[in-house]
């Protein structure tokens, strides 16, 4: 599973993306430290948008819809529920699952058992 590091500086902001399905895979999850934050979600085919309060210490969870038809963003000068929000640096810790790495890699030669390199022999009498 790779895991990112994101530094982000008081005045960092992230910009409105969508994940590229390649590189992401189904899910991502993030471990918010430092300062609290706000994420923003638009969705891509209509007008709805939603924040979320990232505070210090916390877990999300991006998946599915959330994942694909919601573009995020980390706004440099966030607010929530009307209230500003006072940024210090924040670290995030990124966890992705890489499915979408490992279709892209070539398979493993197989040997005579019909193993591969990276996998036990399966079981084919009883045991």
């Amino acid at each position: 599973m790779p895991v990112h590091l994101l530094d982000l500086h008081a005045e960092g902001a992230i910009g409105r993306h969508v994940d590229h399905t390649e590189y992401s895979g189904a899910y991502i999850v993030g471990l918010s430290l430092l300062s609290e934050a706000v994420m923003e979600l638009h969705h891509e085919h209509s007008t709805s948008s939603i924040e979320m309060l990232l505070p210090r210490r916390s877990a999300y969870v991006l998946t599915a819809e959330a994942r694909y038809q919601w573009a995020h963003v980390v706004p440099k000068e966030p607010s929530f529920g009307g209230r500003e929000i006072q940024k210090t640096r924040r670290l995030s810790i990124l966890l992705r699952d890489h499915a979408a790495v490992e279709a892209a890699l070539p398979a493993s030669p197989a040997t005579p058992d019909g193993s591969t390199v990276d996998s036990p022999p399966t079981s084919t009498g009883a045991g």
